[in-house]
C-alpha cells in the first residue's frame, strides 16, 4: 500500500479530504433525517386514508428505510471496522480523522513559509554564484592586465642582433626620450606624448634632433608649432622593431592659394606622385624649397648623423615620413627625381 501519509502532508490535499469528510458527515445526517420524515408523512397519510393494506405496506418500507439510514449513519464507522480487519495501514484512518480545514489551512500556511525560504535560498545561490563569477572576471582582468605589463617592461631587451653606429650588439636596449623639454609639443595622432622610445644607441641623437627642430623649424611660417609622429618603436620586424626608426609629419598639409596639399600622406606610388604635385606646383621644382619640411629636416639634421629617409626610396616604396638608422649605407633614388611639365 502507497504511503498515505506522503498525501496527508499536503495542506491541499488535506483540505479536500476535510471537504470529504464534510460531506460525508451532511451526508450521513441529512440521509436519515429525510428516510425518516418520509415514512412519517405516508404513515400519516395511511392512517387518514384508513386503508390496513396500505398501513403493511408501509411498516414494510419504514423497516428497510430505517435499515438504511442506519448503514448510511454509520458508513465511515464500517470502513474504519473493515480496515482494522483487514490489517491495512492504521495511517489511513489516522488521515482521514485528523483532517480539518483549520490544519489545512496551517499546512498550507507552514508550506507556503517554506517555500519562500527555498526561494530566498535559492536566490542567494544565485547572488553567491554571480559574485564569484565577478571576482573571478575581475580576477582574470588583473591576471591579464598584470601580464600585459609585464610583457611591456620585459620589451626593454630581446635577442635580435644589428649593428648601429659602428657598435656590435646582440640585444636591443630600449630607453624612452623625454621630449617635455624640447621647447614644443609632441602629438601621436592627437595625443600629447611626454616621451617616446628609442633604441640607446640613438636616444641622445634623436633627442637633439627634436630640440634642433622645434627651435629651427616651430613656429616658422609655412612650419606648424608642434612636432607630429606616427610613431618610433613598435614591437614588429624592421628598423621600429630596434628602436632605430622614427616617423614624421604623416598627416602635415600645406595650403597654397585655394589649394590644399598632403605631400606626405602615406607611402608608394600615390604618395610620391602627390609629393610631385607638391614640389612642381609649390616648390617650383625644387626639393630644397624651405616648405618641403621633412625633405628640409632629413638634409639638415639627420642626413649629418648618418640617418636614412624613407623619402630617397623607389616610387613603389617611397616614404617621406620615415628616418632610419641603418646598419649599412642609405638606398638614394638617383637621377632626376623631379620632373616638372
Amino acid at each position: 500500500m502507497f504511503y498515505i501519509l506522503g498525501i496527508c502532508d499536503s495542506g491541499s490535499i488535506v483540505n479536500l479530504i476535510a471537504f470529504i469528510k464534510l460531506f460525508i458527515t451532511i451526508l450521513t445526517i441529512a440521509v436519515p433525517i429525510i428516510l425518516i420524515v418520509t415514512c412519517m408523512l405516508s404513515a400519516f397519510k395511511a392512517m387518514i386514508d384508513g386503508d390496513a393494506s396500505s398501513i403493511n405496506k408501509l411498516f414494510s418500507d419504514w423497516v428497510r428505510k430505517s435499515i438504511a439510514a442506519i448503514v448510511i449513519f454509520f458508513i465511515p464507522n464500517i470502513a474504519f471496522l473493515v480496515i482494522d480487519l483487514t490489517g491495512s495501514d492504521s495511517e489511513v484512518k489516522n488521515c482521514y480523522q485528523t483532517a480539518s480545514f483549520s490544519r489545512a489551512k496551517q499546512m498550507m500556511s507552514s508550506e507556503k513559509a517554506n517555500s519562500n525560504q527555498q526561494i530566498e535560498a535559492w536566490k542567494q545561490e544565485q547572488r553567491k554564484k554571480q559574485e564569484e563569477a565577478k571576482k573571478k572576471a575581475e580576477a582574470e582582468r588583473e591576471a591579464k592586465k598584470n601580464e600585459r605589463n609585464q610583457q611591456k617592461n620585459n620589451k626593454s631587451s630581446y635577442s635580435v642582433g644589428y649593428e648601429a653606429n659602428g657598435n656590435k650588439t646582440t640585444s636591443v636596449d630600449l630607453v624612452d626620450v623625454n621630449t617635455t623639454d624640447l621647447g614644443c609639443p609632441v602629438y601621436y595622432a592627437t595625443f600629447k606624448k611626454k616621451s617616446l622610445r628609442f633604441n640607446v644607441a640613438v636616444a641622445s641623437e634623436v633627442h637633439s634632433v627634436m630640440s634642433k627642430w622645434c627651435s629651427g623649424f616651430v613656429s616658422r611660417s609655412p612650419y606648424t608649432d608642434k612636432i607630429e609622429t606616427a610613431g618610433a618603436y613598435v614591437n614588429k620586424k624592421g628598423y621600429h622593431g630596434r628602436g632605430l626608426a622614427v616617423d614624421f609629419y604623416n598627416n602635415w598639409s600645406y595650403w597654397e592659394g585655394n589649394k590644399k596639399y598632403n605631400p606626405y600622406s602615406g607611402q608608394g606610388s600615390a604618395t610620391w606622385k602627390r609629393y610631385q604635385t607638391f614640389i612642381c606646383e609649390v616648390c617650383n621644382g625644387n626639393e630644397n624649397c624651405d616648405k618641403n619640411i621633412t625633405y628640409k629636416m632629413y638634409y639638415d639634421y639627420f642626413k649629418p648623423i648618418g640617418w636614412c629617409w624613407g623619402g630617397n626610396w623607389t616610387e613603389g616604396y617611397f616614404d617621406p615620413m620615415h628616418f632610419e638608422k641603418t646598419d649599412g649605407g642609405c638606398s638614394v633614388v638617383t637621377g632626376n627625381r623631379i620632373k616638372c611639365n
